[in-house]
């Protein structure tokens, strides 16, 4: 994990919730970063962007929902609703159980 990396995770140490912007796959990975350095009593959110230019499908927006889930993200959220068409909306899935 790079410096600053390290001192922003340094940062959260302690906090019951941090949330990942998570733009590409290194985010996801960096996500699982998070989760190892925070440990499973800080709730880890991992936060996509549905539409252009970070995800070019559903199936695209749930391979990444499925590998921030798996790199230790406890929620995943979605961000720039304003920004976004009604069809780049519509690969949001319902939320899970």
């Amino acid at each position: 994990m790079d410096s600053s990396l390290f001192a922003m995770v340094e940062d959260l140490r302690g906090a019951d919730a941090a949330r990942i912007l998570s733009h590409g796959v290194s985010s996801i990975t960096i996500g699982a970063a998070y989760r190892a350095a925070l440990g499973p009593g800080t709730a880890l959110r991992a936060v996509l962007r549905p539409g252009p230019p970070d995800t070019a499908s559903a199936e695209h927006l749930s391979a990444k929902a499925a590998a921030a889930r798996a790199s230790g993200a406890d929620t995943v959220d979605y961000y720039a609703y304003g920004l976004a068409p009604l069809p780049v909306l519509d690969r949001i899935p319902p939320p899970g159980p």
